[in-house]
C-alpha cells in the first residue's frame, strides 16, 4: 500500500486496519481504487468518513452507497455484492 517514496498514507492504513487487516484492501488499491473522504476534508481520516471507490465502476463523483439508493429511488432492486 506504500507510494513510491515508500509511504503509507494513512487514510489507507486506517481503511485496511479498519477492516481486519484484509488483503482485498490491498488488491484494489494495486488495481487502482482510491480513497474518498466523505466529508471532504482530506485531513479527517476516521474510519466512518473513509469509503473506497474503484476506478471505473461509477461515475466521477458518484459513491456506491448514493448510487445504490438512487437507483433504489427508482424502484430497482439492488443485491449485495459479493465479496473481494
Amino acid at each position: 500500500m506504500a507510494t513510491a517514496g515508500n509511504v503509507v498514507l494513512q487514510h489507507w492504513h486506517t481503511f485496511w486496519e479498519e477492516r481486519d487487516y484484509a488483503d482485498w484492501v490491498i488488491e484494489a488499491k494495486a488495481n487502482g481504487a482510491s480513497i474518498h473522504h466523505k466529508n471532504g476534508k482530506r485531513d479527517d481520516n476516521r474510519p466512518e468518513n473513509l469509503e473506497l471507490r474503484m476506478s471505473g465502476d461509477h461515475p466521477h463523483g458518484v459513491s456506491i452507497d448514493d448510487a445504490i439508493e438512487y437507483l433504489e429511488q427508482l424502484g430497482y432492486i439492488v443485491t449485495p455484492p459479493r465479496e473481494m
